[in-house]
C-alpha cells in the first residue's frame, strides 16, 4: 500500500465522517483510479473505525 498526495486528493470530497466501505463505495462511485480502491481494500479495520 501506497499513499500520494494525487491518490489521497480523489478522497477529499468524500463524505466525512466514513468507514471503509464508505470510502471504498464513494472511490468506485466517483471514478478514481484502481489504486485508490486497492489503498482502502488493505486498510485493517476494527469494527467501528470512523475516518475524518
Amino acid at each position: 500500500m501506497y499513499w500520494t498526495l494525487e491518490l489521497a486528493s480523489y478522497l477529499s470530497d468524500a463524505p466525512w465522517p466514513a468507514n471503509k466501505d464508505e470510502l471504498i463505495d464513494f472511490s468506485i462511485r466517483t471514478g478514481a483510479p484502481l489504486e485508490v480502491v486497492e489503498n482502502l481494500q488493505e486498510i485493517e479495520e476494527e469494527e467501528g473505525d470512523v475516518y475524518e
